[in-house]
């Protein structure tokens, strides 16, 4: 009968089987180590930890604030009489905006959910420059807009009837046709019996005018931009 002879390890191979043994133990106890840390005390431990054995020398990324687009302001007079006016337009939603008046800031209001905003502005006789921006929820600012200018006019325009004077009564087909002369404020526009009049650069008017036999009355209506009105009447009277 034979029997099998079993070969001697080798010595190499025993030494390397307990290097391995002893990584597969070490790792073990790492493992539970940290399941125990867990459990007692809790995630938080760990992430401070991480934290702590982070390398120190990289920076911090910071966000950088963003320049925003200049808001969106809706049409405005160029001219008004009324001192106080409503400037609106849009924004970013929720965001904080700002007004300045000849260089002055005269006041803030916010925008709704759409960006849309609306606020009432105190004007000064005269010319006034409105620029407006806008600082969203996360602090970034907008551009300034370009400024506006609207002129605050509460006086009537000057109107002055030259020619023919009223009262006046003319005489034979000649004179059925009399041409209304007179002076207003430039860039004035003249109604003259519901008829649009041309008003030359220096105020000065001119138009024809027909009429009926009897009494006529003549109205004569003058606007400036500021919606100023100044209205004067006079009456002729034509005999064939």
């Amino acid at each position: 009968m034979r029997f099998s002879r079993r070969r001697p390890r080798s010595r190499l191979a025993d030494v390397e089987r307990r290097k391995t043994s002893r990584l597969i133990l070490f790792s073990l106890i790492i493992i539970l180590a940290i399941g125990f840390i867990s459990v007692k005390f809790g995630l938080e431990l760990l992430v401070k930890m991480a934290i702590f054995l982070a390398p120190k020398n990289q920076p911090v990324s910071q966000e950088q604030k963003r320049l925003l687009p200049a808001p969106v302001i809706n049409s405005t007079p160029i001219a008004t009489n009324s001192a106080q006016i409503a400037i609106s337009g849009y924004a970013s939603p929720r965001a904080k905006v700002s007004l300045t008046i000849n260089g002055s800031l005269t006041g803030s209001s916010e925008s709704d959910s759409d960006g849309y905003f609306e606020t009432k502005i105190q004007l000064n006789k005269g010319d006034n420059f409105v620029s407006i921006k806008y600082t969203d929820t996360s602090l970034n600012e907008s551009k300034e807009s370009q400024s506006i200018t609207i002129n605050l006019d509460d006086e009537s325009p000057v109107l002055t009837i030259e020619s023919p004077s009223d009262g006046s009564i003319l005489h034979g087909q000649d004179q059925k046709t009399v041409e209304i002369n007179g002076k207003t404020e430039a860039e004035t526009s003249l109604i003259l019996n519901n008829r649009y009049v041309s008003v030359q650069s220096d105020g000065s008017f001119s138009s024809k005018f027909q009429l009926h036999e009897g009494e006529n009355e003549i109205t004569i209506l003058a606007k400036d931009k500021a919606e100023n009105q100044t209205e004067k009447k006079i009456t002729l009277r034509w005999q064939p």
